[in-house]
């Protein structure tokens, strides 16, 4: 079952994560948001009721059409790879073409088909994993003093792929 296949955000840490980028921001309704993974939009119900502008990214074309059918509020989603869309690209689907005010996500927890590299003024870093790469280059595409809230995994064994049964990652 496609559906049963999916990892989704629970509801209830969803709306903690949602009210922790935007805590303590009285002007935060006219603010942008980026969510480079999308999935089924938890991470984007408060915000976007709440009047931010949210770009949605979401790789899965099935998922993509499931979730364009919900219309959400102040939401533009795009059927797009985030780690091989080139940045430049990325900010052109923003509102008004400047860097995000918030970055949210809980992003997938596998290796990629490709390196990406992580460069700033203290140098490089080649990462493999999807989550750590979405989340270096989403910062790259949020305002210097803008706000991220990430969900990651606090252990990742590159050897379990993501979808393994819970069993799995005790039969080592």
């Amino acid at each position: 079952d496609y559906l049963a296949s999916q990892y989704s955000t629970p509801s209830p840490l969803a709306f903690i994560m949602q009210r922790l980028l935007i805590a303590g921001d009285p002007t935060s309704s006219w603010k942008s948001v980026l969510n480079p993974m999308f999935g089924y939009g938890a991470l984007s119900v408060f915000l976007s009721k709440h009047g931010l502008k949210t770009e949605g990214i979401e790789i899965n074309k099935k998922t993509f059409d499931l979730i364009k059918e919900a219309n959400f509020e102040n939401t533009r989603l795009h059927n797009l790879d985030f780690i091989d869309t080139p940045n430049e690209q990325l900010l052109e689907l923003t509102y008004n073409r400047a860097p995000f005010k918030y970055v949210i996500s809980s992003p997938a927890c596998l290796i990629s088909k490709s390196k990406f590299e992580y460069r700033d003024k203290h140098g490089s870093i080649e990462l493999e994993r999807i989550d750590l790469i979405t989340l270096l280059k989403s910062l790259l595409l949020r305002e210097y003093q803008g706000r991220t809230v990430f969900l990651l995994p606090y252990f990742m064994d590159p050897n379990i792929p993501f979808t393994a049964d819970q069993d799995a990652l005790y039969k080592k």
